[in-house]
């Protein structure tokens, strides 16, 4: 069973990353949703991304094999640690260059903390419509008493507090992404990993954006990190990843999707090897009493602050279905959907409603339209590796005046979406994009025999389960930024598996050339 369960997610994940390169390389001229900019095609970064492997496997190969270099003594973890130091700093000075305040969902949730830290009312209907956003509104509410408090920040500039903590949390996830890559191969390419984890998503600029996103980016590698790491009591990282788990489930609902692979797969597991059930069942357990926690926690809070939301507003799983099915929006938001949604009175209603929409979406569009739905769903989600920047309504809502550095200019001409040199960043954060999809999909060529075939089977399931969870949903290039520390580790793991197959290639080439003849001369 557990043989089968890894060919499984082995096959399926393959089938994925076949449909996801066929259409990146072939077909991102078709129309589609939130579509971003390159200066080079897809075809010809790809090129450069495999021509710079192949150098860099090579010049690796030639130390290995005929110079005597050697690498350095420091500590692999020291420079680890100096390096995300460095990166921190990094983040908070160009954070301090290009804040902004942005509108739509992260907006709204700002201006809400603040009415409510300065006791004024808060949009009820939204808070009602979407109360998953509940514990998030209620961090950044906390983190701006805090500041207040401390007088940290001006009231103009108090988001900057939110920012730093969203900096924090980046740099430690690209930290795990090494730590946690570090436990599956070899140092060296757990570094690669961290390289690229610190240029996808170390240095992005959502860092600025004071939402889900950011925040929830350290909960899937984190919950990871906790289950594999070694420790005198093993159900105490059962009981601490699932209660970080379901905490990234109330952030962002596609944190949850690696703890759901963690208890599939454990649960295949368990099946031959007893020990495992009991806690496996201790850590489903835990989400529970973890969940309802969360939910008495911020029922109290709403009745602390006299917010009385409406239950019977809350839009369901089947509204972002019947979302994800418009052909007109290619399936991503839709302010129709929602105004149709909220006609409704009751809860009860709504789903009906929403169901009955959705079928008709499908049958209108038949078996080829909800394909090409699929399709184009599928290019918004994988065709953008800066994950959407710039692509919510209402981005650049507040633009400060720069602040008095001669770096602000040049900062902002490379991250705002109307910057002079903003093509040259979403061309670059494209061509690490690709390099991390070719590198996660060299990971599938680990056989059942690795000594963490369980983990990866675990992390290729997360993968598998993040693309049906957005083609199935609304989608969004920006819904797969929690979970890119996950496909850096997998990344890490590729890398070596290339450089073993280079290795054995080039060891059958050299075997196959004729000796060179030495002459000695009297």
């Amino acid at each position: 069973m557990k043989k089968f369960a890894f060919g499984a997610s082995k096959f399926f994940l393959g089938s994925v990353f076949g449909c996801v390169f066929v259409l990146l390389l072939f077909f991102t001229q078709c129309t589609y949703a939130k579509k971003q900019t390159f200066l080079l095609s897809n075809i010809a970064l790809l090129l450069f991304g495999i021509a710079l492997l192949v150098l860099f496997l090579s010049l690796d190969r030639l130390q290995q094999v005929k110079l005597s270099w050697r690498r350095p003594t420091v500590s692999s973890d020291v420079l680890i640690y100096g390096l995300c130091l460095l990166l921190f700093s990094a983040q908070l000075y160009i954070s301090y260059n290009i804040y902004f305040e942005t509108g739509w969902d992260a907006g709204l949730l700002t201006e809400n903390a603040r009415n409510l830290m300065h006791k004024q009312s808060v949009d009820i209907r939204y808070f009602s419509n979407y109360p998953n956003n509940l514990l998030y509104f209620f961090f950044e509410l906390f983190v701006f008493k805090l500041n207040k408090y401390f007088s940290i920040f001006s009231d103009t500039q108090q988001a900057l507090c939110v920012i730093t903590v969203n900096c924090a949390l980046n740099t430690l996830s690209c930290l795990l992404v090494y730590k946690t890559a570090a436990r599956l191969t070899l140092k060296l390419y757990a570094f690669f990993g961290f390289f690229l984890a610190v240029l996808s998503f170390g240095l992005s600029p959502w860092n600025v954006i004071c939402y889900t996103d950011a925040l929830g980016l350290i909960f899937p590698i984190l919950t990871l990190y906790v289950f594999i790491r070694p420790a005198k009591h093993k159900w105490l990282s059962y009981v601490l990843s699932a209660i970080i788990g379901t905490l990234g489930y109330f952030i962002k609902p596609q944190c949850f999707i690696l703890l759901i692979a963690v208890f599939l797969i454990e649960g295949i597991y368990a099946l031959s090897e007893k020990h495992l059930l009991k806690p496996l069942l201790l850590s489903l357990l835990t989400v529970a009493i973890t969940f309802f926690a969360v939910k008495a926690g911020t029922g109290f809070l709403c009745s602390h602050y006299h917010i009385q939301l409406d239950n019977e507003q809350s839009f369901g799983i089947a509204h972002f279905w019947m979302m994800g099915l418009n052909p007109e929006k290619k399936g991503v938001y839709s302010a129709e959907d929602v105004r149709y949604s909220r006609s409704f009175v009751t809860a009860s209603e709504r789903t009906q409603a929403n169901i009955a929409v959705g079928k008709q979406r499908l049958q209108e569009m038949g078996f080829f339209g909800t394909l090409k739905q699929l399709a184009q769903k599928m290019l918004t989600l994988y065709n953008d590796g800066t994950f959407a920047w710039g692509k919510e309504g209402n981005f650049l809502q507040t633009v400060f005046d720069p602040p008095n550095t001669k770096s602000a200019p040049f900062l902002r001409s490379i991250y705002y979406p109307d910057g002079s040199r903003y093509l040259y960043f979403t061309t670059f954060e494209q061509f690490i994009w690709l390099i991390i999809l070719l590198l996660g999909a060299a990971g599938l060529f680990s056989s059942f025999n690795h000594k963490h075939a369980k983990t990866l089977n675990i992390l290729w399931l997360t993968w598998i389960g993040l693309t049906v969870f957005e083609l199935l949903f609304e989608v969004r290039a920006r819904y797969l930024y929690t979970n890119v520390p996950l496909f850096c580790v997998l990344a890490a793991v590729g890398i070596e598996n290339i450089r073993r197959l280079f290795c054995r290639i080039t060891e059958k080439l050299s075997a196959r050339l004729p000796a060179k003849k030495i002459r000695i001369t009297p």
